[in-house]
């Protein structure tokens, strides 16, 4: 075996470089946080809207149900005088926004002939408007504060005989 020798007055050899790839250090500081970022902002970027959706549809149900609550107070009324409620509301007197707004509704006669109360603030307004010979329970709202109004209409146009919900851009 012979030796290899060197100049005095060569620079020592430099060590091989090693990949990029077989520099886990590299991988876990730079690459790993980077991985971690790109898939948070795409969760973020699917949960939010989902998030919001879900949201809206909660506080749209509020509309559902006292709309039935007051189809069902409606019936009874028919039921007990044979003849439909007058005209009611609306309440609030203005259209609440992405905020709820505390309502009276034993203050209007109509409401209150129906025993409609909504016990809690609402994200709705609610009214009762005469149609023909029969009446619309209305509730209308504007859940993200952008002037589009969603509208759910239950008509009765007829002696006790109310029809399904109508509902118009739901989630508004």
């Amino acid at each position: 075996m012979t030796a290899i020798e060197l100049d005095p007055g060569s620079a020592p050899p430099t060590p091989p470089v090693t990949p990029l790839h077989k520099r886990w250090w590299f991988w876990l500081l730079v690459v790993g946080p980077l991985l971690c970022c790109c898939f948070g902002g795409i969760g973020a970027a699917v949960g939010i809207p989902a998030f919001t959706r879900y949201v809206k549809r909660s506080k749209a149900t509020e509309a559902v149900i006292l709309l039935r609550d007051m189809s069902a107070g409606v019936q009874a009324y028919c039921a007990e005088f044979e003849r439909l409620p007058g005209a009611a509301g609306p309440i609030p007197a203005t259209v609440p926004g992405a905020e709820r707004l505390a309502v009276d509704g034993a203050s209007d006669p109509g409401f209150a002939s129906i025993h409609f109360t909504p016990s809690t603030a609402v994200y709705y307004q609610y009214s009762i408007a005469a149609v023909g010979d029969g009446i619309e329970l209305r509730a209308v709202g504007d859940l993200d504060d952008d002037g589009v109004l969603s509208h759910y209409t239950i008509a009765c146009p007829r002696f006790c005989e109310c029809q399904p919900m109508t509902v118009v851009d739901e989630l508004e």
